[in-house]
C-alpha cells in the first residue's frame, strides 16, 4: 500500500525531475500521468513558488499515488555515516528555511495589521466616518485588526517553539549519530 511521503529537493531541481526520480514513468500515457502527478503535488504542496527551479531542502509533499508505478529502488546509503549525516543537514536546513517562511509570513500578517489600524486612527479616516454607524464599523476594524496581531504573535511562538523541539531533537540525534560513528 502506497503511503504519503515528504522528500527534500535539491537545488535547482524541477517538479518534473522530483517526480521522474520516484516514480516509473515511460511508455504510453506517461505524459499524462506525468502531468496528473505534477497537479497533484502541487496542490499538495502550495508553497511551492517555482516547479521549474525548486530550492534546495525544499520540502515536498508526495500524496498517495496509488496509480503511479513507485521507481524500482536505488542502492540506499542510509546506512552511510555521511549519507546519513547529510540527511540530517539537509533535515535541518529545510527546518531552518520553513523558520525563515513561517517568520515572513508572520511579519507580513502583523505589518499588514498595523498599517490597518494606523489607516483607522488616522484624523483623516475619523473625519470622514462621522457617521455612528460607521463609528461602530471602525471600533469593530480595530478590533480586529487586534486580534489578528495577537492571534499572529501567538502562531509564530507556536511555531517556534515546534521548530525549536524539532531542531534539537535533531541535534540529540545527530550527536548519537556521531557516537555511533566513532564506534564503527
Amino acid at each position: 500500500m502506497a503511503k504519503s511521503k515528504i522528500v527534500l529537493a535539491r537545488s535547482g531541481q524541477s517538479l518534473n525531475a522530483l517526480i521522474h526520480e520516484h516514480f516509473a514513468l515511460s511508455g504510453a500515457g506517461s505524459r499524462r500521468l506525468t502531468a496528473e502527478a505534477i497537479r497533484a503535488i502541487s496542490e499538495a504542496n502550495p508553497h511551492l513558488s517555482d516547479v521549474n527551479s525548486l530550492s534546495e531542502g525544499t520540502p515536498i509533499l508526495i500524496p498517495d499515488l496509488p496509480h503511479l508505478t513507485p521507481a524500482p529502488a536505488a542502492p540506499s546509503a542510509a546506512g552511510h555515516p555521511a549519507a546519513v549525516h547529510d540527511m540530517l543537514e539537509q533535515a535541518t536546513g529545510a527546518l531552518r528555511s520553513v523558520r525563515g517562511s513561517l517568520s515572513e509570513s508572520h511579519q507580513s500578517a502583523v505589518r499588514e495589521a498595523r498599517e490597518t489600524l494606523e489607516v483607522l486612527r488616522s484624523r483623516e479616516f475619523k473625519r470622514a466616518a462621522t457617521d455612528p454607524a460607521a463609528a461602530d464599523r471602525i471600533a469593530s476594524m480595530t478590533a480586529s485588526a487586534n486580534a489578528s496581531i495577537r492571534d499572529a504573535e501567538a502562531l509564530a511562538r507556536s511555531y517556534d517553539a515546534g521548530l525549536d523541539e524539532l531542531l534539537a531533537d535533531l541535534r540529540e540525534f545527530t550527536s548519537k549519530v556521531g557516537r555511533v560513528r566513532l564506534l564503527q
